[in-house]
């Protein structure tokens, strides 16, 4: 069936629309051959016409030109002279003249008619927002702490070389546009033209080679934009030698022959500085620029000569069209054109038969080794091409396997190992399970699993850090396999909980290994020279006493864990009779939805204060839930289930009238104390959120600008569509909205500048370690000028010592919340913590 598919032609196929489209050409040609002497004398007078206007146009482009190449010079100088304020006034008039030429030509009949609107639109904004990233620069480029060493190379040698090359080519167009044979020495004017695109794209490519050299770590690119600049530079050689004898042939005089002389010395001298100019960049003289360079202002410059050159090619396609226009007006042409006709519809057909052999062939052929390695096929022979489009498809589909390949085995070992310790993750735990339960049923071995849980964990990390936390994860990871045979399996599940493999392992040895294990988490871990006792539950399982599939033994050593550690036994096998866990996280989902409707839950306040006064600028409301038998449950088990059971509105909206309540309070006892509460992603995606918060602030009594709303980048990627509506509908309350965890998530910054953002909170994963990380330092800097730069206020959580408050303060920071500064406390107790609150700088010496 499917080869008598490929047989039969469907109008679907490209053969088939080819073969359709080329008739209905060929008829076409025949029509228009009919019509076109009736035609004929209304195209002379019309392209007569058409060609002074574009005169008049290439005026207007020639202006464009030279104002971008002065904008472009001015910034070349500006560079290595920013302290001269003249440049910034001479890029900001060639720009402002760059956009007064464009606007005029978009303002012409024959743009309009000829379809180059878009183009001239496009290369207005393009100049605009170049105008704008260029004011940027300057801006950026004025800071002390920005600056980047002077071009000097470029100033002393290659800039005269280049004043020279626009002087003399200025003087070879304006000799060429006064001569009276320019139709007749098109040619010629196109290959000055063509050369003096050369010299613009090597400045152009010179000014994005420097850009890329000092504003990123890409080195490949520096030897593609260098060789590039040297590819260009034998053009335009080329170009030169093939010039030679044009003043004795009598196509240019003798001016513009000594100007194309001055021009080949100030190219050449010009190369040569680049020469110097690559040396010393090769050299470590030299340090990274704003990053605006890389990401905007090159390819701003880029963009605009690509549109400018699409233009210019439009005009000169049109003069050339008109030209052999005028030149064939006669009254022969109505013969001739029965002939072009003939001769269009020959080389229709010669095109279709040629395509075909060429072209659709071998992409039929490079479509059914697609097809075959989509099926899984390995080793499929891509086929030999002879055109130039067809041998580019398949080298690009080569190397878009290759990448491909790459890209997998790199996600699929992501997808089954531990980020932080490299271990097997659950996925592939439970795969070697199931291949070891295979193999045990085959021989008839038995097999052993043990769950593995840290106890006090969560001590060390509210103590140490979440920094040391994971060095106590990575230092566990490492003694669990070095007790261990190479054929056993050590897996981080998350958190603090591991699990051991043990394959062709009876009862007796499992808890052999079990006793080995305890042994050595006896043995103390020094963490940065504090020495930590961290104890573990261990829950064993056996095949087959216990079960004979995956899930079983992976949940029945999981319970067997869970009841280690409520016996604080070290270890237990597990018990059938002792299962209760199940049932138990079934009772704790139905008193949590009690919980949520009795409005049991309590609200904890963390401060967060100025780290320029000192002062308390509001309060984060944090979750607690005391569970009459399980006690305080974690916050971010609560929110879990809430998630899986649908509780999370409610939850949320227990929260936030809570919080609005506790502000009603302070608010009346003349505490002006905004109040923070957090949403999670399902909240962002309920519609009836801005009314129901709308309907609360105005049931307490509390203005907008009391609340503060954090949202996760996490949650603000998941759907940003949905997250932009619905956070542009909160800030018309009046509320605040923050970003909280920044830094965690791959958030684009083009969308994060466009969200009604007040508040941006740089996650305290960056902030924990910052005394001593400089790459933390780093980041958290990065970020601080950011939020900053966006107008954003910025705070610091997770500060937990006095050096990261010393550091933050210096570095500007707006505002800190951190077990330094105070834990979360009831209402109450933080009312007293307030009263004895004291100056900021007491409270610094105080926390040292």
């Amino acid at each position: 069936m499917p080869q008598d598919r490929e047989r039969k032609p469907h109008l679907s196929s490209l053969r088939t629309r080819y073969t359709v489209f080329a008739m209905a050409v060929i008829g076409l040609v025949l029509i228009v051959s009919s019509l076109g002497f009736l035609n004929l004398r209304d195209t002379q007078v019309q392209a007569a016409r058409n060609l002074e206007t574009r005169d008049s146009l290439t005026v207007g482009i020639n202006g464009i030109r030279a104002s971008l190449v002065e904008a472009i010079r001015s910034l070349d100088l500006f560079l290595m002279e920013p302290g001269v304020e003249a440049h910034r006034v001479q890029i900001d008039t060639a720009m402002s003249e760059a956009l007064g030429h464009i606007r005029e030509l978009h303002e012409s009949e024959w743009i309009a008619l000829h379809d180059q609107r878009h183009a001239t639109e496009t290369l207005t904004a393009r100049l605009s927002q170049l105008h704008g990233d260029l004011d940027e620069l300057a801006s950026i480029r004025l800071d002390p702490a920005l600056l980047y060493p002077s071009l000097a190379v470029g100033n002393d040698l290659m800039q005269p070389s280049r004043d020279l090359a626009d002087n003399s080519l200025g003087i070879i167009f304006y000799e060429l546009h006064g001569a009276p044979t320019l139709a007749e020495h098109l040619g010629t004017y196109q290959d000055f033209l063509q050369m003096q695109r050369l010299w613009m794209q090597m400045l152009s490519n010179f000014r994005l080679y420097l850009a890329n050299r000092v504003g990123s770590f890409d080195e490949p690119a520096l030897v593609i934009q260098e060789n590039g600049i040297s590819t260009m530079y034998y053009l335009l050689q080329e170009r030169f030698e093939g010039l030679e004898g044009l003043e004795e042939g009598g196509l240019i005089g003798f001016e513009s022959a000594m100007a194309l002389e001055d021009l080949r010395r100030a190219v050449d001298g010009w190369f040569a500085g680049f020469e110097q100019a690559r040396e010393i960049h090769q050299s470590d003289r030299w340090r990274m620029d704003a990053v605006l360079v890389k990401e905007k202002i090159a390819p701003g410059v880029d963009a605009v000569n690509r549109d400018l050159l699409l233009v210019e090619q439009a005009f000169a396609d049109a003069i050339s069209q008109d030209v052999q226009t005028i030149t064939r007006a006669a009254s022969r042409l109505a013969v001739s054109l029965w002939l072009v006709a003939a001769l269009a519809v020959t080389f229709i057909v010669l095109l279709l038969v040629t395509t075909n052999r060429l072209v659709l062939r071998p992409i039929g052929e490079v479509t059914r080794a697609l097809k075959a390695e989509a099926m899984g096929k390995l080793g499929v022979e891509m086929p030999r091409t002879r055109t130039l489009e067809t041998r580019d498809l398949v080298e690009a589909f080569g190397e878009m396997h290759r990448q491909v390949r790459q890209r997998e085995t790199e996600l699929e070992y992501r997808a089954l190992h531990d980020a932080l310790t490299t271990l097997p993750n659950r996925t592939l735990l439970f795969e070697r399970i199931e291949y070891d339960l295979r193999m045990a049923r085959r021989q008839g071995t038995p097999l052993c699993l043990l769950m593995i849980d840290l106890d006090r964990f969560k001590e060390v990390n509210d103590t140490l850090g979440h920094q040391v936390g994971d060095s106590l994860l990575i230092e566990v990871a490492s003694r669990l396999h070095t007790c261990l045979r190479d054929t056993d399996t050590v897996a981080r599940l998350g958190g603090d909980e591991f699990a051991v493999l043990l394959p062709g392992t009876t009862r007796e040895q499992g808890l052999e290994a079990v006793a080995k294990l305890l042994s050595t988490f006896a043995q103390p871990v020094n963490l940065k020279g504090t020495e930590v006792y961290v104890a573990a539950s261990i829950g064993v399982a056996l095949y087959p006493e216990h079960g004979d599939e995956s899930h079983l033994l992976m949940q029945h050593a999981d319970v067997a864990m869970y009841m280690a550690k409520r016996e604080q036994s070290g270890f237990a096998v597990y018990d059938p009779d002792e299962d209760q866990f199940t049932l138990s996280r079934l009772e704790m989902l139905t008193d949590l939805r009690q919980a949520v409707e009795q409005q049991a839950l309590e609200l904890h306040f963390q401060p967060i204060l100025s780290l320029a006064t000192g002062e308390v600028r509001s309060v984060e409301a944090l979750l607690r839930w005391s569970h009459p038998q399980h006690g305080q449950v974690s916050p971010e088990l609560v929110i879990e289930l809430a998630e899986q059971t649908g509780l999370i509105g409610p939850l949320t909206d227990s929260v936030i009238h809570k919080a609005l309540a506790q502000a009603a309070r302070w608010q009346a006892r003349g505490m002006a104390l905004p109040i923070s509460v957090n949403l999670s992603m399902h909240n962002l995606h309920d519609a009836r959120l801005p009314g129901k918060l709308r309907d609360a602030l105005k049931q307490h009594g509390v203005p907008g600008s009391s609340l503060t709303l954090e949202v996760t980048e996490t949650a603000m990627m998941a759907n940003p569509h949905r997250v932009m509506v619905a956070l542009n509908e909160l800030d018309d309350l009046g509320v605040q909205l923050a970003v909280d965890d920044f830094g965690t998530g791959f958030s684009s910054l083009a969308y994060l500048k466009s969200l009604p953002v007040d508040v941006l909170k740089i996650d305290k994963s960056f902030v924990l370690g910052l005394e001593q990380d400089k790459s933390d330092q780093a980041i958290v800097q990065a970020t601080l000028s950011l939020g900053h730069n966006l107008g954003m206020t910025v705070v610091a959580e997770g500060v937990e010592s006095a050096e990261s408050w010393d550091f933050l303060q210096q570095i500007g920071c707006d505002g800190a919340q951190g077990f330094h500064i105070c834990r979360p406390l009831p209402a109450d107790a933080l009312e007293a913590w307030l009263e004895n609150h004291l100056s900021p700088r007491q409270t610094h010496r105080h926390g040292r």
